[in-house]
């Protein structure tokens, strides 16, 4: 059996008002009777244009074997012009002088918050009167901006801030200590940036490019990526495979319950969310799925949210 389906639709959003004109923010506050009010800072759009979202569809769902095996395919692809995003600035291997990454002066897009393609699996498996169901979800592509990584970069919390710290002091109580130094004295700088820097001539013109080889402490290293701006540092890839539930059914045979008044009895154990066979966000200890905000200027942001509950349950059906 097979079914197709193909549909296609085109739609208009509206951007949200007052982007043509120029004006102000008024306060619950003020003084002697008058509000304040500040001049926005948002430069006005003389030549905009309604938002406009064309997208089509293919889908089959195809079964064999008297419905045992299952096919539910879907293919989308979407385009929106006119569209109005804030774009982040793009941070290239370059070294200053005192050795952090330096920040390039012009916009760049970091990546596509949109999926390549995603898809789900779902198989039984039965024996008798056990059966095991499987759920699999998974999604390949799609970029993710994590304010996470980028909070605990900044305060120096991920574990991978550790690259580019002291590792212990030099000399501790008891060592033999040479005459100038003393108790506590730091090992020497451990962190070097990946990258080049500047060659410039007496004019202050760039003529050339050489290794970077100076170390720097890991407030440096790791503090300045966040402090200088350097949005690259925080774009991460958002692809899953996630188990999303397992559940393991028995059903009594009826020969069993004919004695009772009973004419079914299935008992199930199931978990959902159960765990991720694939995230490359693991490192930072955050589910790819934690950027769900469909907004247009707030997609494929992930901003300080947790994973989704991880949940075990219990389940007995009874027919009469």
């Amino acid at each position: 059996m097979a079914k197709c389906v193909l549909p296609g639709h085109s739609q208009e959003m509206t951007p949200r008002p007052y982007m043509t004109r120029e004006g102000y923010n008024l306060f619950t506050t003020g003084w002697n009777g008058l509000s304040y009010a500040s001049k926005n800072s948002t430069l006005p759009v003389d030549n905009l244009k309604n938002e406009l979202t064309e997208s089509i569809e293919f889908g089959a769902d195809l079964r064999f074997l008297q419905n045992r095996i299952s096919l539910d395919l879907t293919y989308y692809d979407g385009k929106t012009s006119n569209q109005i995003l804030e774009l982040g600035p793009d941070g290239q291997k370059i070294v200053d002088g005192s050795g952090s990454y330096v920040r390039e002066s012009k916009l760049s897009v970091l990546g596509n918050i949109t999926p390549k393609w995603i898809g789900g699996l779902n198989n039984t498996f039965s024996y008798k009167g056990f059966a095991l169901n499987v759920l699999l979800d998974f999604k390949e592509g799609g970029k993710i901006i994590s304010a996470t990584k980028y909070e605990m970069t900044r305060k120096g919390l991920g574990a991978w801030t550790v690259e580019g710290r002291r590792p212990k002091a030099r000399y501790e109580e008891g060592d033999v200590i040479p005459t100038g130094s003393t108790i506590g004295d730091p090992m020497p700088y451990t962190g070097v940036l990946d990258g080049v820097v500047e060659i410039k001539d007496a004019s202050g013109n760039v003529t050339g490019y050489e290794k970077n080889t100076k170390a720097v402490p890991g407030m440096i290293y790791w503090g300045n990526r966040a402090w200088n701006g350097i949005a690259e540092e925080f774009v991460e890839d958002g692809s899953y495979i996630s188990l999303r539930e397992a559940m393991l059914s028995y059903t009594f045979q009826p020969a069993l319950l004919a004695k009772t008044p009973i004419s079914g009895l299935t008992i199930s154990v199931f978990g959902r969310n159960l765990l991720y066979l694939q995230n490359g966000m693991d490192y930072i200890g955050v589910s790819p799925e934690s950027a769900p905000n469909t907004a247009g200027g707030a997609s494929g942001m992930e901003s300080l949210t947790i994973p989704s509950t991880r949940t075990y349950g219990f389940n007995v059906r009874i027919t009469f």
